[in-house]
């Protein structure tokens, strides 16, 4: 059985180690106390672990014995006078620091995000940016993986997490004057992403970037007017223009390479 580190429990470390539990062997890590106990009463073994302090000892040890180390750090989070926003210098101090704990020849698999297309439009593939080590983005943190970890290292590229229990419909109930209503939408249901690590573990696919994005690209006003309406609930209005970087991201390599189908989310809006 192989062992495998989550390294964040978040919302897709947590799936996954709950729907493959009988298949690989897990640890993982969390920032939080209370979720570290949550975790460990479902018997799933779990460290305390942020970038502020070093990483554990019994933890490295783990590193060390894994066979594949799965990166899926949620970016921390902060309140401030804007409400609430990214912390992008410690999620990137984060990795930095596991890259350079974790060995060279560990396989790897790195959540990463369509977010590094931000200045591409039309429709985009997973050649059609620039990783490069003077970016300081999500490019530049690929960059430093490739580097290390050559074709031991894939990258997935998620779109917007989307799940049964959790849709980014509820954050646009009743609001108004929204723009860039004709956008196309690039979102992926969590299930779609656990079986794509599982089938990247399974069929040994490393040295591959992957976009992991549905089938799904209505347009914004489209896709969130019906989860809002299905549901009896007051629908966004969306200004009718496009942003300067409107896209869509293609998945035609991981379809092909993993067989993988994905849900209906056009259909699954209307549940």
């Amino acid at each position: 059985m192989k062992k495998i580190g989550l390294i964040g429990y978040g919302w897709v470390g947590i799936q996954f180690a709950e729907a493959f539990r009988e298949q690989y062997a897990f640890w993982g890590t969390t920032t939080s106390e209370d979720k570290k106990t949550k975790l460990e009463q479902k018997n799933l073994r779990t460290f305390l672990y942020n970038s502020s302090n070093p990483i554990p000892a019994e933890m490295q040890q783990e590193i060390e014995k894994s066979d594949i180390i799965v990166l899926t750090i949620p970016p921390s989070r902060t309140q401030s006078a804007d409400g609430i926003q990214e912390d992008k210098e410690a999620y990137f101090r984060q990795l930095e620091q596991l890259i350079f704990a974790i060995s060279a020849d560990r396989k790897i698999i790195f959540t990463s995000s369509t977010g590094i297309y931000q200045h591409k439009k039309g429709i985009v593939f997973e050649n059609d940016v620039r990783i490069s080590e003077e970016d300081n983005s999500m490019a530049c943190i690929e960059w430093q993986l490739h580097q290390k970890f050559k074709n031991n290292l894939t990258v997935l590229r998620l779109g917007g997490l989307v799940s049964n229990d959790r849709h980014y419909g509820h954050f646009f109930v009743g609001k108004e004057n929204l723009p860039f209503g004709l956008d196309f939408v690039n979102i992926v249901h969590t299930g779609d992403v656990i079986r794509i690590i599982d089938q990247v573990i399974e069929k040994n696919m490393f040295g591959e970037t992957f976009n992991v994005v549905s089938d799904c690209h209505q347009t914004r006003d489209e896709f969130y007017g019906n989860f809002c309406k299905n549901r009896n609930l007051k629908p966004p209005v969306f200004q009718q223009n496009v942003s300067p970087n409107a896209k869509i991201v293609e998945n035609k390599k991981v379809k092909e390479l993993l067989g993988i189908t994905f849900k209906n989310l056009s259909e699954q809006v209307k549940n």
